[in-house]
């Protein structure tokens, strides 16, 4: 995730620094409190549920949630829709789409959750890694290297998050292609 991530947040860390630069944050945190290292030193836990510092953990986390939801809709209209039947611009829109029915749904009012650009930088992130592809008609092509990004999503979002894209992304689609 994180290349999406840097992308978006113009963050200043290469890749190779990541791991030094996160084993930094780790610390501060279990410094703060914000994280408790378990007993066999390895291993990483949040603070006690209910308390202040879980509390402050869970507000840091959200921070990020809208930009992984984004994320997730990218993937969830193109894995609907298949590879090859899908132009850029189709692509953005659907996402666009889903992302504003999302947000009525949910009765939070964020614009730069369905904003063109931020889906169009993600979009862009995915073919300059490699994830997606273009075909001889302007379709976007993709393989089972998709599946590695639904599968960090799967990990980070929780369950009612995802299938709430899921089901969205399809009624978006119904609701371009009638217009």
């Amino acid at each position: 995730m994180y290349p999406f991530l840097r992308n978006e947040l113009f963050l200043p860390w290469p890749t190779a620094e990541l791991e030094e630069v996160l084993q930094a944050n780790v610390e501060l945190l279990v410094a703060e409190g914000l994280l408790e290292v378990g007993e066999d030193g390895s291993t990483l836990q949040r603070a006690e549920g209910g308390s202040e510092f879980a509390g402050h953990l869970s507000l840091l986390a959200r921070t990020l949630l809208q930009t992984l939801e984004r994320y997730f809709i990218t993937i969830a209209v193109l894995a609907k829709n298949g590879s090859g039947s899908l132009t850029r611009a189709e692509l953005e829109q659907l996402c666009i789409l889903t992302a504003q029915r999302i947000s009525l749904l949910h009765e939070f009012e964020a614009p730069e959750f369905y904003d063109r650009s931020l889906f169009k930088g993600f979009i862009a992130t995915l073919r300059q890694l490699g994830y997606l592809g273009t075909d001889e008609d302007g379709r976007l092509v993709f393989d089972e290297g998709l599946d590695e990004i639904d599968r960090h999503a799967r990990w980070i979002l929780n369950k009612e998050i995802r299938h709430g894209i899921s089901r969205a992304a399809p009624q978006a689609l119904a609701g371009l292609s009638g217009e």
